[in-house]
């Protein structure tokens, strides 16, 4: 689930009268009180707090159940999962908490670093909830004035008590949710400073954030190291927040996590000048490996996805034999193994030790001295740094065209036109339009090179399947064959295209 919500600090009782006057759309469809009873989990140093993430068995109301509530990727959004509850009361609960379950561990272990996951903290909370529906009485969003009461773990009197109010959008608008949040301001709430009961209830035990906050990139005068630290924090962060999705499978979280990682190789490539060149050199490799068994995944969904695609666009006299079977089979089979290969690694010692460097180098940089150059002096240099190696690529390529190596040849101008445009992307934020003009080239450059770097993959299986499907009883290797063709003459395509995109990328006037 994708929960939106806002929470709000209240001091006395709130009137839940007054929504109808906010807009004709919107009124009181039923109000009735709960009582809650939550354990929450963490580790020993509140590393689940730290990152934002609340782990709880909660018992009452109607979603009972284990509940993993993970920061989203927009504004007021958290990713929450849910898994049945265990047959326990509540009296049992306070006596021993029961085990997390092996899956919600996993899911977890990003953040945890697979420390051992042990009940923290109890909150009990006694919970008016308010339904504000449409004029269909469809559900648009729900108001809870809670009574919350937090137990340190083991504690029978609580150590904090409070109320809030949580306002969460179901089936409404984003601009219902900001009419609703505005009346609950007049009302007398103030909006939380904390993102869940859990973290308001662990407060300062947390200690220090699972991130070091990076410094703030101002202006072109700020010492050029800031623009690496903050864009390392960002993509760091962006790839811990995929952890899960990929865990569960989701090809568009692979795709995500593969990008950061590509990103946060390039940044290091990017800015080599300024930092320790041993450090810079391992966590490169090691990004690379991790890259390396995430690749297969994405790479089989955009495969299949682009097959089926080319094969349905043939004529039905054209597609000889059981093709698209086959081919349903191969892909399904190949990415059970990668994805299985996959989840290998990120249960693994290599990268949950990874994540333990890649966090720290947020708080210490292995930066040199010349990290301390203003971003204004430092820029064009690293930038042209990253012309000069696309360069040099582009004149390998061209030498080598009509021979073995051309394929080779520009797959590698496509992987430094694309460190090229993630240079430009990290000054964007300081150095403005004239960064994200050279973006806009090198993404032209790189995303017509991949179309040609697929179809040499696509062109070779297909080459392979049809060789399988010519010597197989009621087969026939003629459709590969025909999508091969296709696939070859794509790639003659994007080459043929290259000259002009570099001219317009490698412009004088736009450097």
């Amino acid at each position: 689930m994708i929960e939106v919500e806002r929470k709000f600090v209240v001091e006395d009782d709130i009137s839940m009268q007054g929504f109808e006057t906010l807009e004709p759309s919107l009124r009181v469809g039923s109000v009735e009180t709960v009582d809650l009873d939550a354990v929450y989990y963490d580790t020993v140093d509140y590393r689940l707090a730290r990152s934002g993430t609340a782990l709880r068995l909660r018992l009452g109301g109607t979603d009972a159940g284990w509940h993993l509530k993970l920061p989203g990727a927009e504004p007021d959004t958290r990713i929450e999962l849910r898994r049945p509850a265990p047959a326990i009361d509540a009296a049992s609960l306070l006596l021993e908490a029961p085990v997390v379950p092996d899956e919600l561990v996993d899911l977890t272990l990003a953040r945890t670093g697979g420390s051992s996951l042990q009940p923290v903290v109890r909150l009990t909370t006694r919970r008016t909830r308010t339904l504000l529906v449409g004029p269909e009485s469809q559900p648009l969003a729900e108001v809870d004035e809670d009574e919350v009461g937090a137990f340190l773990n083991g504690v029978s009197e609580p150590h904090d008590h409070w109320k809030e109010l949580e306002v969460e959008l179901l089936e409404g608008t984003r601009s219902q949710l900001e009419k609703i949040s505005r009346q609950l301001e007049r009302s007398g709430g103030r909006p939380a400073d904390y993102g869940s009961k859990f973290l308001r209830a662990v407060g300062s035990a947390a200690g220090r954030p699972f991130l070091a906050e990076p410094q703030p990139v101002r202006s072109d005068k700020d010492p050029v190291g800031r623009v690496f630290v903050k864009r390392w924090h960002d993509l760091v962060l962006e790839l811990i927040t995929r952890d899960v999705g990929v865990r569960l499978g989701d090809g568009e979280a692979v795709h995500k996590m593969r990008v950061a990682i590509r990103r946060l190789r390039s940044v290091l490539r990017t800015f080599t000048p300024l930092l320790d060149k041993e450090s810079a050199l391992w966590l490169r490799d090691e990004l690379g490996w991790l890259g390396s068994v995430l690749g297969p995944v994405r790479d089989t969904d955009v495969l299949r996805t682009h097959l089926e695609e080319l094969l349905s666009s043939l004529p039905p006299s054209d597609v000889l034999g059981p093709v698209r079977d086959d081919l349903g089979e191969y892909f399904t089979e190949t990415r059970q193994k990668a994805l299985a290969e996959s989840l290998k690694a990120l249960r693994s010692p290599r990268y949950l030790d990874l994540l333990d460097v890649l966090r720290a180098v947020t708080l210490a940089p292995p930066t040199t001295p010349k990290a301390g150059r203003s971003i204004k002096k430092a820029a064009p240099r690293l930038l042209r740094r990253e012309l000069e190696r696309v360069a040099g690529r582009i004149e390998v390529a061209a030498a080598a065209e009509g021979s073995e190596q051309h394929e080779l040849a520009l797959h590698e101008v496509r992987k430094a036109a694309k460190g090229m445009r993630y240079a430009a992307e990290a000054f964007e934020p300081v150095l403005g339009k004239p960064a994200r003009r050279i973006a806009r080239r090198f993404v032209a450059i790189h995303e017509l090179l991949g179309s040609g770097q697929d179809a040499v993959v696509a062109r070779d299986l297909l080459r392979q399947l049809g060789a399988r499907a010519g010597a197989r009883p009621g087969h026939n290797g003629y459709t590969y064959g025909l999508l091969a063709g296709l696939e070859e003459r794509r790639f003659d395509q994007a080459a043929h295209k290259l000259p002009v995109l570099w001219r317009a990328a490698s412009s004088p006037k736009l450097w």
